[in-house]
């Protein structure tokens, strides 16, 4: 398996200069040709599940067979059966896909010339769904419609929900080499503009036919039969990412290649070291696929991304001393995929890994004593962990030792570099260590099995020129092979160029000092795809980021002096994102989303949809919903006078407050109209409607809550980035903001009596506030959504404002709202029983979900309300009057 990255088969979102190990984990099979339940003979097409589930065309074994992420043998989900054409059999099938919606498998029965739907849990046959086709590849698009390459007829058909002839919509002109043709064609991919891409065999070429065209263009290959950078041999599974680049299994060359768009040449990413079995190498490769994740030697945040001011602490934190769960003098980090913390524990000698939401940690290197024994640490300064080999190196400072450790089971490491006054370590994705040589004023990389290394910054002496180094501390390496090093004594972080034997500044050398230009004994480093340099500004107390180019720096978290509390930090160190760049995005309050982005148009019920009732499974007329990271959902269940909350995939909910009849007990609610989570008191905050009063209530175990809002007419609240509280007054047309500790609040929005003004409000129901603290307010009234900036007296009309109406610039009696991070506004347009999305700047909207008339299908919505995004881009809507809350699943994505 080589790890590439991807969201959904049909949209995924590679960096243009990414790079794959070349070194390939085996998945599946690689056991010798054969029927085993560990074997496979000839496979071709695969598919890969969101859970790095693969799911394989097991050709000659006339199955399909299902292989868990780490397990060494597969299970038979469909056929066989031998071989044979029975509902229980399959014949050559060549591909599979999975069709979520239905929970099925897609197969590509070729021998037997025909497409069979076949249930994915405990299914012992399958329906044909077309017949009398040559078929080899298979796609899905966003709607439903399935892709179909016919090899018989040189054409790929396309067949919409309830098809059976389907519609030719990339070749079908006979076999050929024109535009208009298409010769042996084998694997098919679609894009969101339902652009078909076609793999090849007799023109040794992958060709894109635009939608309603009715010729193809060259977008890989057609150079005729070759290996050269310009050319294909029998081209296999092709894959094209949301730049347009293609990716291609060149079969005959044992490759996989990459086509940027519009190129005229590619280059090979793995595989083309010769036909064989070592694991970097290919033997006629067919399928190809990418899963959801990223393993890059680099980092994706967007540039105006905000980190919640109050830090958890993950590892130590118990005072100085030598107990498991304390640390003394900690300096290197590394964080895992699992969020698995390892840290570089100096002054015990030992490195300790610290499991996600632990209270204490595990000693998995040293913890011996001080000394140089094999089984002993001595002040060591970093650690990184090399999944290849599952272990650890570790700068083993006082030693002047670069040692390598078992990550399990370990009693003792191995010297790998000797006689270096080592302190940072990284590593890229060639598997090339990067150390940084203190007493040398330099870093070295050292490529497998190296023992000297090259120097790639610094080397002439200590000093501040721009091709010295002056106690250089850690080290980073981007994707380029730029190598960035803090240097303590110069307090800057220069970049150093792969060849290029002077740095340029890229964070402070100004002096030391605590300007915004300026660093103090920086240390950690980290930078994300964009150039951004992230930096541990120890002498300041200070985490800063420094964006690409610039000579300032912004201070990203603390900056409040020196000392213990959640706020503050006391010379920081280390420094490391997770994979999911936590980043704080703010409850509902900045999410980024594709700008292009769609969403299937038949939604998923999450909670209700039972009728109008009060059982646990039941809601009546739930208005305002909160979707926590794990996608747990929270209704107020307006007539139940309660807030439910609904596990992902759960039939029934649990009522978490109220739901003991309508009332003004500390137990009750009346009416309930919204719910947030305040993360920080692991609370719910209730807007408690009829009782006119802001509730917080316990998330765990709550049996009442407690006023913090009271003589107030509330309807939607929201939470900002410091724990502000604003709430909608709908009595006074008017949105107050409560900062912590604040029982009057103040006036951020309307205010100015009912009507229709710029400085005015008309029935107000919900509110959204951006990362810039500006408010956006939905008015009932007034048929708008409006933006009041921070600070202004009057706002601006960011949707609707045309009067009541369906049209695109109208909207009828708007709730719900939420604002991605581009400044595009969703909402939810109650009348017209639809969800739309506004750009910045826009006058009018398009129509995302809903807007098919008012009822109750899947595809249908009656009445929205509540309105929000999961961690993922899905979308929840609270569908008012058919009881129940829906998700849309987002179809594609992409990071910024």
């Amino acid at each position: 398996m080589f790890n590439f990255v991807s969201k959904f088969p049909s949209a995924i979102d590679v960096h243009p200069n990414s790079r794959w190990k070349q070194n390939g984990l085996t998945v599946a099979g690689g056991n010798g040709q054969g029927n085993g339940i560990n074997q496979l003979s000839y496979p071709l097409g695969l598919y890969v599940d969101d859970d790095q589930t693969v799911y394989v065309a097991d050709q000659s074994n006339h199955r399909i067979v299902e292989w868990k992420s780490g397990a060494t043998s597969g299970q038979v989900v469909a056929g066989g059966n031998e071989d044979g054409s029975g509902d229980h059999q399959l014949s050559n099938p060549r591909d599979v896909i999975v069709d979520k919606e239905t929970n099925s498998l897609i197969i590509s029965d070729n021998s037997n010339e025909r497409v069979v739907r076949w249930p994915r849990r405990n299914g012992t046959s399958g329906e044909t769904i077309i017949s009398n086709i040559d078929c080899v590849g298979l796609t899905m698009d966003e709607n439903g419609s399935l892709y179909v390459v016919d090899y018989g007829n040189d054409e790929v058909r396309r067949y919409k929900k309830g098809e059976s002839q389907g519609t030719v919509v990339a070749g079908g002109n006979g076999s050929g080499n024109r535009f208009d043709q298409l010769s042996i064609p084998t694997y098919v991919f679609v894009d969101r503009d339902h652009s078909v891409y076609v793999s090849e065999c007799g023109n040794h070429r992958v060709m894109k036919w635009i939608k309603g065209t009715k010729e193809g263009i060259i977008v890989a290959g057609g150079q005729g039969k070759g290996n050269g950078l310009t050319q294909l041999s029998y081209p296999g599974g092709v894959v094209v990412d949301q730049l347009g680049t293609v990716y291609v299994a060149d079969c005959v060359n044992d490759r996989i290649m990459r086509w940027p768009k519009g190129a005229t040449q590619g280059s090979v990413i793995v595989g083309g070291n010769g036909r064989g079995v070592q694991s970097n190498q290919l033997n006629g490769p067919v399928g190809l696929s990418f899963d959801r994740h990223v393993f890059l030697n680099s980092i994706d945040i967007h540039p105006n991304a905000q980190w919640k001011q109050n830090g958890l602490t993950v590892a130590g934190g118990n005072g100085q001393g030598n107990g498991i769960n304390q640390l003394s003098n900690p300096c290197g980090l590394y964080v895992d995929d699992d969020q698995t913390v390892y840290v570089a524990d100096q002054s015990n000698h030992r490195i300790v890994e610290w499991k996600s939401g632990a209270t204490s940690g595990q000693v998995v290197a040293d913890g011996n004593g001080q000394g140089s024994g094999d089984y002993q640490l001595s002040s060591p300064r970093d650690v990184i962990v090399d999944k290849e080999r599952d272990s650890l190196i570790i700068s083993d400072w006082s030693n002047r030792r670069v040692v390598r450790w078992p990550r399990r089971n370990r009693t003792s490491g191995e010297t790998i570099i000797s006689n270096i006054d080592c302190v940072g370590l990284t590593m890229d994705e060639n598997e090339s260590l990067y150390v940084v040589d203190y007493g040398n004023d330099e870093v070295r990389r050292y490529k497998k099995g190296e023992s000297q290394g090259t120097v790639v910054a610094g080397g002439n002496g200590r000093g501040n020129r721009f091709d010295q180094l002056s106690y250089p501390r850690y080290v980073f390496v981007d994707r380029d092979h730029s190598v960035y090093v803090s240097e303590w004594e110069n307090h800057r972080v220069m970049k150093w160029m792969e060849g290029k034997k002077e740095g340029i500044i890229v964070a402070g050398g100004q002096g030391q000092g605590n300007g915004l230009t300026q660093l103090s004994n920086p240390l950690g480093v980290v930078v994300d795809q964009l150039g951004t340099v992230y930096v541990a500004d120890c002498g300041n107390d200070r985490i800063m980021r420094w964006p690409n180019g610039s000579t300032q720096g912004s201070v990203i978290v603390d900056g409040n002096g020196e000392g213990g509390q959640s706020n503050q930090l006391n010379g920081p160190i280390g420094l490391s994102f997770d994979r999911h760049v936590d980043f704080y995005q703010h409850y509902k309050s900045s999410f980024d989303v594709h700008p292009n982005a769609r969403w299937k148009q038949n939604g998923l019920t999450v909670a209700g949809g039972n009728g109008q009732g009060n059982g646990i499974n039941q809601l009546s007329y739930p208005w305002g919903l909160y979707v926590d990271d794990d996608q747990t959902v929270y209704v107020a269940d307006q007539y139940n006078h309660r807030i439910v909350e609904w596990k992902s995939g759960a039939t029934s909910g649990q009522v978490v407050a109220g739901g003991n009849g309508q009332g003004s007990g500390d137990h009750q609610l009346s009416q309930p109209l919204d719910v947030i989570v305040d993360k920080e008191r692991d609370s719910l905050i209730i807007s408690d409607y009829s009782n006119e009063r802001v509730v917080q209530w316990p998330r765990r175990n709550g049996t009442s809550g407690e006023t913090i809002i009271s003589n107030i007419d509330c309807r939607g609240l929201t939470m900002d980035a410091n724990g502000s509280l604003y709430v909608v007054d709908n009595g006074n047309d008017e949105i107050r903001r409560y900062k912590k500790g604040e029982s009057q609040g103040t006036v951020v929005a309307g205010g100015n009596g009912y009507g229709n003004r710029f400085d005015q409000l008309y029935g107000p129901t919900y509110v959204f506030v951006d990362r810039d603290h500006s408010v956006y307010v939905s008015e009932w009234e007034n048929h708008r959504v409006m933006k009041w900036m921070k600070g202004k007296k009057e706002g601006i009309i960011v949707a609707g404002g045309q009067g009541e109406g369906n049209g695109l610039t109208q909207l009828s009696y708007p709730r719900g709202v939420v604002v991605d991070q581009l400044g595009t506004v969703y909402v939810a347009d109650f009348w017209n029983d639809r969800i739309m999305r506004w750009p910045k700047g826009a006058t009018q909207g398009s129509v995302i979900v809903g807007g098919k008339g008012e009822g109750g299908q899947s595809n249908q919505l009656n009445g929205p309300i509540g309105l929000s995004f999961d961690r993922h881009g899905n979308l929840y809507v609270v569908d008012w009057g058919n009881y129940r809350v829906q998700k849309f699943n987002i179809e594609f994505n992409l990071s910024y």
